[in-house]
């Protein structure tokens, strides 16, 4: 994991003001600086873009790029968002610091004043809520399995970092009412961890109770096959012994022998092994395989009663 230290990085807090709101900083005394210098809780004298504020918006600014804003659906100019085109019942309300990662200019190159929207790509941090969206075609989210929600209400965060933090616990909870806030039916929709918002190995999570389960059968279901083994191999060595220590009776004149009477022992010759082992060992194998197919049903197929993965919640 990278985390590229950026502690001891200096911004200019000026940079990107009007030239002459530059000299004229530059030329105050600075007895008239040192109430400007953020210094405990002082005011800041730094760069401050505009907010390209539209009729329908409220803005709670404050004095350092920081904003709340009251509104209608929008994430970008006056044409993007539903609140932007005319729709109805999408309000919104934006919290957001740092316009375009806090390096936007006052001014252009020809020292004309810029205007900044809402940008949710480089934006530092925001919190944004809205009655009626499309949330992950605005972020330019990953589909994932759960898919992209459009025409919902939604309240998306994006930082460099968030921190959920509980003294108790955490629950993700989803489908908590029957309908949503369009008064449809919800749907049975799960919770997707995509890690680097790629969805293109997203498999499901496992479900660890059921897993562990799955595992102690299939020890014994092994621990049965390795019985299995034993036993033939005893069968085995049983009819070797009968076969190594028959005999026959001599031959003479060129006759035919006898067969061995060890061999032919009704009672502990080769053919009752052989029974045995075809009986026994044969119906331990076929019970195994029953039961390895029953296992397979049961754990390793969605339609098992206790499968190992989850339904709806997925990961990469």
């Amino acid at each position: 994991m990278s985390n590229t230290p950026i502690k001891n990085i200096k911004f200019n807090p000026i940079a990107g003001k009007p030239k002459q709101a530059r000299d004229r900083w530059a030329s105050q005394p600075a007895t008239s600086k040192s109430y400007q210098t953020g210094m405990a809780g002082d005011d800041f004298y730094e760069t401050r873009p505009v907010f390209n504020k539209v009729t329908c918006e409220t803005v709670l600014e404050g004095k350092n790029d920081s904003y709340i804003v009251l509104g209608r659906d929008r994430y970008g100019n006056e044409l993007q968002g539903k609140g932007m085109t005319g729709e109805a019942k999408c309000s919104m309300i934006d919290i957001v610091v740092g316009r375009l990662g806090g390096q936007a200019p006052e001014v252009n190159e020809d020292g004309e004043m810029l205007i900044v929207n809402p940008n949710f790509e480089l934006d530092s941090a925001r919190i944004y809520i809205s009655q009626r969206t499309d949330v992950d075609k605005n972020f330019n989210i990953a589909p994932g399995k759960v898919g992209n929600f459009e025409n919902r209400s939604a309240i998306a965060m994006k930082a460099d970092g968030i921190r959920l933090l509980s003294r108790e616990g955490i629950k993700l909870v989803t489908r908590i009412d029957p309908t949503n806030s369009m008064t449809l039916e919800t749907g049975k929709n799960g919770i997707d961890l995509i890690a680097l918002n790629d969805d293109s190995d997203l498999q499901p999570i496992p479900k660890g109770d059921n897993l562990n389960l799955a595992l102690q059968r299939l020890v014994h279901h092994v621990r049965d096959l390795n019985l299995i083994v034993k036993a033939y191999l005893l069968f085995q060595m049983k009819f070797n012994k009968v076969v190594q220590e028959h005999v026959h009776i001599s031959p003479f004149w060129g006759e035919d022998t006898f067969h061995s009477m060890e061999l032919n022992d009704p009672m502990e010759g080769a053919v009752p092994v052989l029974k045995d082992l075809t009986e026994k060992v044969g119906q331990s194998l076929d019970n195994n395989m029953k039961n390895l197919l029953a296992f397979q049903s049961t754990y390793l197929e969605k339609t098992g009663s206790k499968y190992i993965n989850s339904e709806y919640n997925n990961t990469n």
